[in-house]
């Protein structure tokens, strides 16, 4: 038979200084003792504040409380146990409730021993839950506002920043950042990431520590410090490129798209639940939001090279599909011992898996593939039929669209937008549709002008483009700015999706 646990009545008592005026331990114990009906034991804290928790008997007397042999709690006051918030009190009182401990307060109406003082603990619990609420919904909707108004939200300033405090023209102190001297390192880290194709985070680490450049806390550069910085978007010029970019990307823009003008940063917030956030910050911008877009999709084609370790067979990879099975080409290459001849070729990636009965059997030299595709790549740049992607790889700016026009069409588009979504939600008379209509219409056919406009302007300035100078990285991209994907029926039958 299990013996049952002996139950204690606890007296707690607390003196933060000895003075005259104040109220002894021992007398704190002689106020309390009337109200325990059971064994007492005797907690006592002297010379130590109420502010902190951690207190020697105070962290004895909740260990007893976890071995369940406290019965009842008594303090003289409530601010002899902490002098804590409402809602941090009832967390306390909520610990005692668990282990089933009552607590009461000898000179003030806290007892949660009896049944109206339960029912009070209980009512004024609610009140501090209701408050704990209240203060971080206010603290969700600071965050939001500042999110909006481009204001550093908290925390240290990103690589190449310093935090500083502003003045608005009301007076008012804001949260901003500056750059510093190592803002030149980021601004590196980005033009080689982006302009040397053969540069990778390792080699622009190896480059910064034998420069013995340091991070801002002194130490040496690592691959992830290096993948960090650039995809930080703290020092990116917030322009209209920009704006597109992290539209298609289904992020949440709070700034209207006057405001990407490209002056400044950008400020890039993830909110709980995965929302993104993207506004126009405060401070001066410094890194071409193109060279920084363009680091991002060079990060993930490696990323993905790395995951299937064939990245560099041939500039085809991942466009290639079978079309029995619908499943990507896997690649593989060998060199001729013979004759040096390096040969590439293709197979289903379901091949080992057997799920692919008939594309299981057929094998494809990519280097035919490549000519293949190349010969009718050439003939689709000398039409001038051409992608807005390939501007990056050319490195021009003539490829530049006229900011009025691309906000002019970002306007439209939200317009047509808000006019459908009217139109969705039903309940409007035929007067009213009839209207909406016209004006859809007319939007419609003003969008396809200057989209027609900006084409011609294209048309005329784009250089014509070798495309067999090109290096293995821009083949890449070039080829995936107009093909969609090329699924592959046997050696006899090739089919080519186009992005046009």
């Amino acid at each position: 038979m299990i013996a049952e646990v002996k139950k204690y009545d606890a007296i707690y008592a607390r003196q933060s200084v000895e003075k005259e005026d104040s109220l002894s331990i021992q007398t704190q114990f002689d106020i309390a003792k009337p109200l325990c009906s059971n064994e007492i034991r005797y907690y006592s804290d002297p010379g130590w504040s109420g502010s902190t928790m951690k207190r020697p008997e105070l962290q004895r007397l909740f260990r007893d409380v976890e071995r369940g042999v406290i019965n009842k709690i008594v303090v003289y006051r409530l601010d002899r146990l902490s002098r804590m918030s409402m809602y941090e009190f009832f967390g306390l009182i909520d610990f005692f409730q668990r282990y089933h401990v009552g607590f009461t307060s000898a000179t003030e109406p806290f007892d949660t021993t009896t049944p109206m003082g339960e029912y009070m603990m209980s009512s004024l619990a609610i009140i501090a839950r209701l408050e704990r609420q209240n203060i971080s919904a206010r603290i969700l909707d600071n965050v939001e506002a500042r999110v909006k108004r481009g204001y550093w939200v908290s925390g240290p300033a990103p690589y190449g920043f310093n935090n500083i405090k502003e003045q608005e023209a009301f007076g008012h102190s804001i949260s901003s950042v500056k750059a510093n001297g190592d803002m030149q390192i980021n601004i590196y880290i980005m033009n080689t990431y982006y302009y040397e194709e053969n540069s990778s985070l390792g080699t622009i680490r190896d480059t910064l520590n034998q420069n013995n450049i340091l991070t801002a806390r002194g130490k040496r550069w690592s691959a992830m410090m290096v993948s960090r910085r650039i995809q930080n978007t703290a020092p990116v010029r917030a322009d209209l490129t920009l704006y597109q970019y992290f539209k298609e990307k289904g992020y949440i823009i709070t700034s209207q798209p006057e405001l990407w003008t490209g002056e400044h940063g950008c400020l890039l917030v993830k909110k709980q639940g995965g929302d993104i956030r993207a506004s126009v910050a405060v401070w001066e911008g410094y890194i071409d939001s193109k060279v920084w877009i363009g680091c991002q999709e060079k990060a993930k084609r490696k990323k993905h090279d790395r995951r299937r370790g064939t990245g560099k067979i041939s500039w085809l990879l991942g466009l290639c599909k079978c079309g029995f099975c619908g499943y990507s080409l896997t690649g593989s290459q060998y060199k001729s011992k013979k004759t040096g001849v390096v040969h590439k070729y293709a197979y289903c990636s379901q091949k080992r898996e057997g799920n692919c009965s008939k594309g299981k059997a057929c094998h494809y030299d990519y280097n035919m593939l490549e000519n293949l595709v190349e010969e009718q790549l050439i003939k689709i740049i000398e039409e001038n039929k051409r992608n807005e992607s390939i501007a990056a790889i050319i490195g021009t700016e003539s490829f530049a669209i006229d900011p009025q026009k691309q906000l002019r069409l970002i306007k439209l588009e939200e317009e047509l937008g808000n006019f459908l979504h009217i139109i969705g939600t039903g309940d409007m008379s035929k007067t009213t549709l009839k209207i909406l209509n016209q004006e859809i219409e007319k939007r419609a056919m003003e969008k396809a002008e200057i989209e027609a406009e900006i084409n011609r302007e294209c048309q005329m300035k784009i250089p014509m483009l070798d495309f067999s100078k090109l290096s293995f990285e821009d083949k890449r991209m070039v080829a995936r700015a107009y093909i969609r994907k090329i699924s592959l029926f046997g050696n006899d039958h090739m089919q080519i999706e186009w992005n046009l």
